[in-house]
């Protein structure tokens, strides 16, 4: 058994999340033992050699290792793209490898990295029907350490350091080798190279089958007639649960992808929120999306809280605490001048469509104090015009027909389908 445990031919546990970020055409962070990286495909117009940035904090080497090890491991992916990729066009795809921590086996694991972002991008073609290159087979890549007399799979960091000849493979599923890469320092014969190859082809099998396996479990699935509505609210899902589930689609929640990566609301405006939600998701999980963001302006305030209002009183997020920072912030300010508006922006973004977007409005006036039961937010302080309620003290149904959200679904409902079922844009 090794220092660390693990037996020799036990490779390290690997784990990875797929779509963690907007732009890339397909990304992947990875890890393997406490290797890990993230590796992104870029599109671009013409073929890219790949580009990695492997900064002083990931790894204990010195710089002009740590530089000569990236230029290495940089020109081998380029060599090795140029095997396994089938396209008739140039791959018009850049490769950005970014190290985060480098534990041994950075060779293997950045080529593993890369099988998986080709896997993801292939499915993501082909849900879009634009497939524009293949793989020549699956594939995986392990590193081998021989300390003394035993060969060690997947080495880490120190084990790579303690051994004297160290070698990495590449292995497609039907047992052809791809590539080698091999370090010694000591004369080798060709005995330890026939060795490297007998006990990297059982290695790499069986980390190929949990690369397959997990991948297939990962990739992004285009769901027919599937609409996700990016909220946990499961009453506002129910308010556009019925609209679309008049065209045959069935709706989806934030709740039924868990592993999903909450996203920043970074935007500056009800619009850009909005958008940020539903094109992020819709690109993680090939889907439509439909993402709202809603909030109070106060003409006296400037227009504040605006997108700021579900954290006025502080990131806890308490309705309470909000009703209350609005109150103190207009208790100067006659009833006259207390004029505001509830604004819903919707964003309606799927694969190959320009995101749909719609707006609204609900104008009313801040009360001093609240009243009603019903509603959520500021509803309390929402005093609706012609009605002398407010919004807590409206039903349901009356406060669907004239709420801003209701305008936005109104607006949303008359276009979506043609939007959605048209031609692609």
């Amino acid at each position: 058994m090794r220092y660390n445990g693990r037996y020799a031919f036990d490779h390290r546990e690997v784990s990875f999340t797929t779509q963690d970020k907007k732009y890339p055409f397909a990304t992947i962070t990875y890890t393997q033992g406490e290797t890990k990286l993230t590796i992104s495909l870029v599109d671009c117009d013409t073929p890219a050699a790949s580009i990695l940035y492997f900064p002083e904090d990931a790894t204990a080497l010195d710089e002009v290792t740590r530089q000569h090890t990236a230029a290495e491991l940089s020109r081998n992916l380029d060599q090795l793209l140029q095997k396994i990729v089938i396209s008739e066009q140039p791959f018009a795809f850049k490769v950005i490898v970014t190290i985060t921590q480098a534990d041994g086996s950075l060779t293997a694991a950045t080529i593993n990295a890369l099988y998986l972002v080709l896997k993801q991008a292939i499915a993501k073609q082909a849900m879009s029907k634009q497939e524009t290159f293949a793989l020549v087979d699956d594939f995986a890549a392990v590193t081998l350490a021989q300390q003394e007399a035993e060969i060690l799979v997947d080495p880490d960091a120190f084990e790579e350091a303690q051994a004297r000849f160290s070698t990495t493979i590449v292995m497609c599923k039907d047992g052809r080798f791809l590539e080698w890469y091999n370090q010694s320092s000591e004369a080798f014969r060709i005995e330890r190279i026939n060795e490297s190859f007998i006990f990297g082809q059982r290695a790499a099998e069986s980390l190929l089958a949990e690369l397959m396996t997990t991948s297939q479990q990962e990739v992004p699935t285009l769901e027919d007639k599937t609409i996700m509505i990016a909220t946990n609210n499961q009453g506002k899902a129910k308010e556009f649960e019925a609209l679309f589930a008049q065209a045959g689609y069935k709706i989806k929640t934030l709740a039924d992808y868990p592993e999903l990566p909450e996203v920043e609301e970074t935007g500056q405006t009800f619009a850009e929120n909005a958008r940020l939600k539903a094109e992020t998701i819709a690109q993680q999980l090939n889907i439509p999306v439909l993402a709202d963001d809603s909030g109070l302006k106060v003409d006296a305030l400037n227009g504040l809280p605006g997108v700021y209002s579900a954290r006025f009183a502080g990131l806890q997020k308490s309705d309470a605490a909000n009703n209350a920072k609005l109150l103190h912030e207009l208790t100067d300010v006659p009833d006259e001048a207390r004029t505001a508006q509830f604004h819903c922006t919707l964003a309606f973004a799927a694969p190959k469509h320009e995101t749909l977007v719609v707006s609204a409005e609900w104008p009313g006036v801040i009360g001093r104090i609240p009243r009603g039961e019903h509603g959520f937010g500021y509803d309390p302080l929402f005093i609706v015009p012609d009605t002398n309620k407010t919004a807590a003290e409206l039903t349901g149904p009356e406060k669907n027909a004239i709420s801003h959200r209701g305008q936005a679904m109104t607006k949303l409902a008359a276009v979506w389908q043609e939007w959605l079922e048209g031609d692609e844009k």
